[in-house]
């Protein structure tokens, strides 16, 4: 990067910011958090105490009900002084950091060091400031003039599919691209040691941004623009481009080894089919306007879903510019970011499924298409300034325009939109188009101040981006997000460590995390396979995402009384759990212990504590014999420890009592005592990462009764401590240092470098 360059980049990143803050402004001047809290107030317990049930914005119930729970859980963990490797109150018991989603271990995620709603709010502008400035200094590095450079990193920050996700952890990922294609773009035009650790570091960000899929294709569009930039040294450009991605993908073990073995072991992987659907192709037409079918938060025609998922809009106005590109440069340059955008369409809006692309979601890839499209527009950008001194005007105005000509003559042709749309169609189309021209006459004319032209340019692309996303996020009090109710205060106070399953929508899935109240339930397709199985024999869960249970199917007692489910919360208004019939129906001997208007509460009362110990147990491996026991309901499939073992201690007889004395996150402690060799049996979910000692000495953990931890103990009193450290984490860790080690070096040690 030149000095003028090294001069400019701080200045963007200013200049970023105060947008950020502009755009937020709403939020931040009012004291509130950017998140939509309001969603929440439509489901129990919460909604009880509000007369109307609002929401801002139903497509981001992700944010409430997943990232910004995991958001407060890592900071729970970090000011407790645990590693956040464990999330004991969702389902049984899952990995955290190992679950990629989480962004764990990426530096950004720090900032839930501060209180939480500076630290969530700042850690949105931050994803903001770093897409903003590492877009211009992409652009620069392409060789695109300043202005348009500058025009070209609001348009990628404010796109749609950058900012709609911007509370979710792939906002990282995608915060990081142009970065991480500059830095290949960089390297392979000067391949050497410091360049090379220059992508891996930024590599290694990518991946430790929380979102895999994001990730290797974000990878793959930086070597794609990385060997185009080349030349004829692309041999020499591919090795050292190699070279830096092993680096970095070495210093990003700590995520990524963890994250695969879980991965290995997850419905995700080894369950889900392919549901990729490609997207309409009349839905092309949002990437000139994204409102045309409608606008989600004015409960248009767009329905629940589909603005989030369809988004690929980076501003009309650079889409035009695109098209300048196209048409009037050949330069080698256009190469990639053509290939990208057109790639994308195709897998998107025209190819049938395609197994290796099953379980992604398509959603993944528009950033990447929105990024391509904001480098075309850039150069047909400078190329329109070309032309301005060259005083030619017609071109450009023509140019600017044709998408608008392609998209209404596509959509007409292949499915003309209901009468109803017209009142968000034909305005956005002519919203659309009067952009164009103005910003087709501010590039055009030629005698107007470079500074005017400049500004009023800035406020056309705001005017272009803006309306779609402004106040797309929403905010909320502190004080309206998981407040406490009367059912969280009951579930509070209890001493005993016990679970909740929230039947139907309440308590949604890591709703509770927030209040620390262990719940059954889990939001993410990563959960085990094993322990998801086990669940299931329960009856009512919903067969997509782990989520909600259906009360009325609930049908096997022995899952919830080895799950430790202690309390089960039902809708208020629904009918009574506890009556003779719903008893003999269902199996499970229910007591009402909580009535009120935000939920009613009812106790198990054959639930098994969280641990206990057993002087016999069943020696059976792979569970064969458990596993139709259970599906039976036979009361034994609950009273002694099912072990998965073949040469595991039988047991004795003799009676067991054990105490749990303290629990963290990722540990506990136990004081057991035994008159016979007994078997300590755990509720929680199974994971080859838990470790234990009898009074100091290792010992095994067998998975036991479907899900479960049991640890063999002998005869006497014993001091029993389980540990969630798995092996993945050590040589992740391992790995993440080898990593750091050869980016150093690469930037410690100026090596000789080849000439192309």
């Amino acid at each position: 990067m030149s000095d003028v360059r090294r001069r400019d980049l701080p200045v963007a990143a200013a200049g970023h910011l105060l947008l950020a803050l502009v755009f937020f402004a709403p939020a931040l001047l009012s004291g509130r958090i950017l998140v939509p809290g309001d969603t929440l107030h439509a489901v129990y317990p919460w909604g009880a105490y509000l007369p109307q049930h609002p929401s801002h914005n139903s497509e981001l119930n992700d944010v409430v009900q997943q990232f910004y729970p995991w958001f407060l859980v890592f900071r729970e963990r970090l000011l407790s002084g645990e590693l956040p490797l464990w999330n004991p109150d969702s389902a049984l018991g899952l990995p955290l950091a190992a679950n990629e989603l989480t962004a764990c271990w990426f530096p950004l995620s720090l900032l839930a060091l501060l209180p939480a709603t500076l630290g969530w709010n700042l850690l949105l502008v931050a994803r903001l400031v770093l897409a903003g400035s590492g877009a211009f200094f992409l652009l620069t590095e392409l060789g695109v003039r300043r202005l348009s450079s500058a025009l070209g990193s609001v348009a990628w920050a404010y796109s749609l599919p950058f900012v709609l996700f911007l509370p979710m952890s792939i906002a990282n990922v995608n915060a990081l691209l142009p970065w991480l294609v500059a830095a290949a773009v960089r390297l392979a035009r000067r391949p050497g040691p410091r360049r090379a650790a220059a992508f891996g570091v930024a590599l290694a960000l990518v991946h430790l941004g929380g979102q895999p899929e994001a990730a290797l294709f974000g990878a793959l569009t930086a070597a794609l623009f990385g060997l185009l930039a080349a030349g004829p040294g692309v041999a020499h450009a591919f090795a050292w481009l190699l070279a830096g991605g092993v680096a970095g993908t070495l210093a990003a073990g700590v995520q990524l080894v963890p994250f695969l073995d879980y991965l290995s072991r997850s419905r995700a992987l080894l369950e889900q089919g392919a549901r990729f659907q490609p997207f309409p192709p009349t839905r092309l037409v949002t990437w000139v306007v994204p409102l045309f079918f409608g606008r989600p938060l004015d409960r248009s025609a767009w329905g629940e879903t589909g603005f989030i998922d369809h988004a690929g809009f980076a501003g009309a106005i650079f889409l035009g510019a695109a098209g300048v590109a196209l048409a009037t440069n050949r330069r080698r340059r256009l190469v990639a970011p053509l290939l990208v955008v057109f790639s994308i369409v195709l897998l998107c809006y025209v190819l049938p499924p395609l197994p290796v692309l099953g379980k992604v979601r398509m959603q993944r890839l528009l950033p990447l298409a929105a990024l391509g499209v904001v480098v075309l527009g850039a150069l047909g950008l400078d190329r329109l300034s070309a032309l301005r001194r060259k005083g030619a005007f017609a071109l450009p105005a023509f140019a600017l325009c044709w998408p608008l000509v392609v998209a209404v003559v596509v959509l007409v042709a292949v499915e003309a939109p209901p009468l109803a749309l017209s009142r968000t169609a034909i305005p956005g189309l002519l919203r659309a188009a009067g952009l164009l021209a103005t910003a087709a006459a501010l590039l055009g004319v030629r005698r107007v101040d470079p500074r005017l032209r400049t500004a009023s340019l800035a406020v056309v692309v705001l005017l272009d981006l803006w309306p779609a996303s402004f106040d797309y996020h929403g905010a909320s009090r502190k004080e309206d997000l998981y407040f406490q109710t009367g059912v969280t205060r009951f579930l509070g106070a209890q001493r005993e460590a016990y679970r909740v399953l929230p039947l139907g929508y309440t308590m949604p899935p890591a709703t509770n995390l927030p209040q620390r109240i262990p719940s059954i339930l889990s939001y993410d397709a990563l959960d085990d396979l094993e322990q998801s199985r086990f669940l299931r024999r329960m009856g009512g869960f919903y067969e997509g995402l782990f989520s909600t249970v259906d009360p009325s199917t609930v049908r096997n007692p022995r899952v919830l009384e080895l799950a430790n489910v202690r309390f089960l919360l039902d809708d208020p208004l629904g009918p009574r759990r506890d009556s003779p019939a719903e008893r003999v129906r269902s199996g499970l001997d229910l007591r009402l212990v909580y009535d009120a208007p935000d939920g009613r509460l009812y106790e198990l009362t054959t639930a098994r504590p969280r641990a206990w110990a057993s002087g016999t147990a069943e020696i059976d491996p792979g569970l064969r014999r458990f596993w139709p026991r259970l599906e039976a309901k036979d009361p034994r499939a609950a009273s002694v420890p099912w072990v998965d073992a073949a040469d595991a201690p039988a047991g004795g007889a003799g009676p067991a009592s054990v105490q749990l004395e303290s629990r963290t996150s990722g540990a506990m402690r136990l004081a057991v005592t035994a008159a016979t060799a007994a078997w300590l049996l755990v509720a929680e979910g199974y994971d080859p990462g838990w470790r234990a000692t009898v009074d100091g000495a290792k010992a095994p953990v067998y998975r036991a009764n479907g899900a479960f931890c049991a640890v063999p103990l002998p005869a006497g009193a014993h001091n029993v401590i389980l540990t969630y450290r798995p092996r993945s984490l050590q040589a992740g860790a391992a790995l993440s240092i080898l990593g750091v080690l050869l980016l150093a070096a690469g930037f410690l040690k100026d090596w000789p470098r080849r000439t192309a």
